[in-house]
């Protein structure tokens, strides 16, 4: 979790935080160094102590309601109790940690560059992605950070970060009843990398009681009347005391022109308030969410690219300042670049990670009969490296989760090679003769390994 993350789960404050975490951390290296450990190798497990202790105070607070008139204003102290200090192995918490090398030349200096997941070798991370199907995230990832956000689940880092900082945004916004105008966002992903679900998850795991999701697509609308008409009905729902979550899908479709919506949008972001004829009306506290349909990236849209071949040429440069980009970008309050299911770039190795978790995600919600009693996935092996190892799905996650409808697991209790969909129907998804050959690869191997590990003995 971020620094403070915890803290949500529990409600209140506590006092103390920082004194049994010194408590924790010194208890630690005294004994180590008495016990003639280096303080180097004492640190690390010292600092994991105070963590785990901390925690602990903030879930036992100040113990339970004393109803008994002559202890109403004594609260327990439970700093003083001896539990909140046992081992991290006693109590089952895992707090991992990794060392990071000295960053002191120009190319391993950037931060962005950096995250667990990428100290690992690539067979072992797609080992790691089977894991994830079968077990479950929570077994094959015991020393990753995994970000959960409601049904939303990411190992990606920069992604976790983005998706925290709109948590965050959010909650200040939900939170706090002095802000009267919109609080504006944008998203961006390839189509099917599930922009909506993921905005909608962080969302309601703040308040879902009051949030109320409203959907619009601007590429279908013909003119400034159909917007107008959609912030009636979010100013509709603001009056009846809820807080509308309004998605407006690609916003940066062509209306008149290049970007031709965001001009429209720059009034209702800044002030809260549309204009219809000659009339203002206030939208309400809202949250507006922009999805890109045609930018992938956030930097895309902006320019801001730092892959040069993808930076704005002149025109383009023209066109974004002509259709108001910089006063629209101006007015957002934060930004996530979702990754969804396929690489992106060679330096993007934790796909295989992202990929499966949604894989396990998707099998869980539409066939729940292929787990066993311990939620271990049932699936031919040559199923499961095919999902994972195929190079790309054409469109993203719905790709996937086609996949997983049009196979016939329908009260079957295992996934095997013969539950596939045909290959005219998988060609609609991913290149099927790709797919097939890693449906079988293993079987060619097996009956050749014997001979090859002779052949390369003798060598």
């Amino acid at each position: 979790m971020s620094e403070g993350d915890f803290m949500h789960n529990y409600p209140g404050k506590m006092q103390g935080i920082s004194s049994v975490f010194v408590a924790a951390l010194a208890a630690r290296i005294a004994v180590q160094c008495d016990c003639g450990d280096p303080l180097s190798d004492a640190v690390g497990r010292a600092v994991r102590d105070g963590l785990n202790a901390s925690r602990e105070l903030v879930r036992r607070g100040f113990g339970t309601d004393n109803t008994e008139p002559e202890h109403e204003h004594e609260p327990e102290y439970p700093y003083t109790v001896a539990g909140i200090y046992l081992d991290s192995e006693q109590r089952g918490d895992s707090i991992a940690d990794v060392a990071i090398s000295d960053q002191n030349t120009e190319e391993d200096a950037d931060p962005q560059s950096w995250c667990i997941l990428k100290e690992i070798n690539d067979p072992v991370l797609e080992r790691i992605a089977y894991g994830i199907v079968k077990e479950g995230e929570t077994a094959a990832l015991k020393n990753v950070p995994i970000g959960n956000f409601g049904k939303l689940k990411s190992v990606d880092r920069n992604e976790i970060e983005s998706f925290h900082s709109i948590k965050n945004l959010m909650r200040e916004y939900i939170e706090s009843e002095s802000y009267t105008r919109p609080l504006s966002i944008a998203v961006f992903g390839s189509p099917g990398s599930g922009k909506s679900f993921g905005i909608t998850e962080i969302a309601k795991s703040i308040a879902s009681g009051r949030i109320e999701i409203l959907k619009f697509n601007l590429s279908q609308f013909d003119s400034k009347a159909d917007l107008i008409s959609a912030f009636h009905k979010v100013r509709d729902l603001a009056l009846e005391g809820k807080i509308p979550l309004v998605f407006f899908d690609e916003f940066d479709s062509d209306f008149n022109g290049k970007l031709g919506w965001l001009k429209y949008f720059l009034e209702p972001m800044q002030d809260g308030k549309f204009m219809e004829r000659e009339t203002m009306h206030p939208i309400g506290r809202s949250i507006l969410v922009f999805a890109g349909g045609i930018n992938n990236t956030f930097e895309r849209f902006s320019g801001d690219d730092a892959d040069d071949a993808n930076t704005m040429d002149p025109e383009e440069e023209r066109t974004y300042k002509d259709a108001k980009g910089p006063d629209f970008t101006s007015r957002l309050r934060g930004y996530v670049n979702i990754r969804g299911p396929n690489q992106r770039g060679s330096d993007d190795t934790v796909f295989l990670i992202r990929r499966a978790m949604l894989l396990r995600s998707l099998l869980e919600e539409k066939a729940d009969d292929l787990f066993d009693s311990r939620k271990h996935l049932r699936i031919d092996d040559g199923v499961l490296r095919a999902l994972i190892n195929v190079k790309s799905y054409k469109h993203g996650t719905r790709s996937i989760e086609a996949i997983i409808e049009m196979s016939m697991l329908n009260g079957r209790r295992s996934w095997e090679q013969a539950y596939l969909p045909a290959k005219e129907q998988l060609k609609l998804h991913l290149d099927e003769e790709s797919f097939s050959r890693l449906l079988v690869s293993d079987v060619i191997l097996g009956a050749s390994r014997e001979r090859l590990a002779e052949a390369i003995h003798d060598r």
